[in-house]
């Protein structure tokens, strides 16, 4: 009994003992947190509220859960610190409000967006949109910084509501993001398309079209009347980008390139607000459509037009029975150059291989060795001429089947 009793005695002092110790530890801790959370802003506070004395107000209410820190200059406002989710990572910055409601300091501490994009949040020319400016002000997002300054912004009215909540004076409520802050920011036009077919049918072109978005590159198809010399419709055939923001380029906004008649006037078109990514990508697909018909440079062949005549095969060497030819077919941005071998006595195609590629490197470049190989075995033009063409490398792969049927003609000869 008295050993049970001493035990327990013991425990006690030593829990008492242990309580007391880790209550000055964490006394000493949270001091040590607090003077590094006020060196942090101690340059800010000089700079906005210089040659004053503040404290640190420790009691306030903040619903946001955004404000993390709250001090008093005397005489003078109050400076808050702000912590709020960006596009990648967490923005700290902040903010100074003088006695009359008027911003007069922001300054971002922490910020880890992307440079040119949602950095600029952490620059002049948004620094001075927020400076100047009472607690009743709106201030506006970033345009192409959306997700960044629709953060700093949602960061911006929380510390206001708290400053109303300190002094009396009215804050408007807290801003919603003009833009889903699970998407990606819109940076700039992508200004990258590339031409994969172009169908005749009299006076319209069909034009495919690749274009570089946000996320990948999106598909257009594109028909242009090319005696009246207009654009008679757009539709997005693939898309890569973020679902519920760059399909909103949609049937209705495409719509609106139906009747334009120049370059000029297809660049002009709108982007769509929010998905600026995508609706760049549908014009610059539409210019370059646009450019591939009117453009003396930029006009190319239609798919399966014979675009290696027979006397462009030149026989360059004889094995027996084998005979080998060089042979250029017309492709999209140039000429392609192909070996071609033929067995006479069997009258068949032994192999072919592409020697020159003028075309568009990613695009064309996938008329490779698989594709050739199937060449090997044809006994006639007309064989030759059903050979598939690759998609979306219509015109080198015509290239590829139009040198074949010229080195298979000149074989029978």
């Amino acid at each position: 009994m008295k050993k049970t009793l001493y035990l327990a005695c013991f425990l006690a002092i030593v829990s008492a003992l242990a309580g007391g110790l880790l209550a000055a530890v964490n006394e000493v801790t949270a001091a040590k947190i607090n003077a590094n959370a006020l060196a942090e802003v101690m340059g800010s506070l000089e700079k906005v509220f210089p040659g004053t004395t503040y404290a640190e107000v420790t009691e306030y209410t903040d619903e946001s859960g955004l404000v993390t820190g709250v001090y008093q200059a005397e005489g003078q406002g109050y400076m808050f610190q702000v912590e709020t989710s960006g596009f990648k990572d967490t923005i700290k910055f902040v903010l100074g409000i003088n006695n009359d409601s008027k911003i007069v300091g922001y300054d971002v501490i922490s910020i880890s967006e992307t440079s040119g994009i949602g950095s600029r949040v952490a620059e002049d020319d948004f620094r001075n949109t927020v400076i100047g400016k009472t607690t009743g002000d709106k201030v506006d997002a970033l345009s192409g910084a959306t997700i960044s300054s629709s953060a700093v912004i949602k960061g911006l009215d929380a510390a206001k509501a708290v400053y109303a909540s300190l002094t009396g004076n009215a804050a408007p409520a807290p801003s919603t993001p003009t833009a889903p802050e699970t998407t990606k920011e819109p940076e700039a036009s992508a200004s990258a398309a590339t031409v994969l077919d172009q169908q005749e049918d009299g006076s319209q072109v069909t034009v495919t079209v690749e274009a570089k978005g946000f996320q990948g590159n999106n598909t257009y198809t594109v028909v242009i009347d090319k005696d009246n010399q207009e654009v008679l419709s757009v539709a997005m055939t693939t898309f890569n980008d973020t679902p519920g923001v760059g399909d909103v380029v949609n049937d209705e906004y495409l719509a609106g390139f139906a009747g334009l008649n120049t370059a000029e006037a297809i660049g002009a078109v709108d982007v769509k607000s929010g998905a600026t990514y995508t609706s760049n990508s549908a014009i610059d697909a539409v210019k370059a459509a646009w450019n591939a018909v009117f453009t003396e440079e930029a006009d190319q062949p239609t798919a399966g037009a014979d675009n290696a005549g027979e006397d462009a095969a030149v026989l360059t060497s004889a094995d027996g029975a084998l005979e080998t030819y060089t042979v250029k077919g017309k492709g999209f941005q140039g000429d392609n150059e192909y070996e071609v071998v033929i067995d006479t006595e069997k009258q068949e195609v032994v192999s072919v291989k592409m020697t020159t590629f003028n075309d568009t490197p990613g695009v064309g470049d996938t008329v490779n060795d698989d594709y050739l190989a199937g060449f090997a075995g044809l006994k006639s033009e007309d064989e030759i001429a059903k050979v598939d063409v690759k998609s979306g490398a219509t015109f080198t792969s015509n290239s590829a089947i139009e040198a074949v049927r010229a080195a298979f003609a000149a074989s029978q000869k």
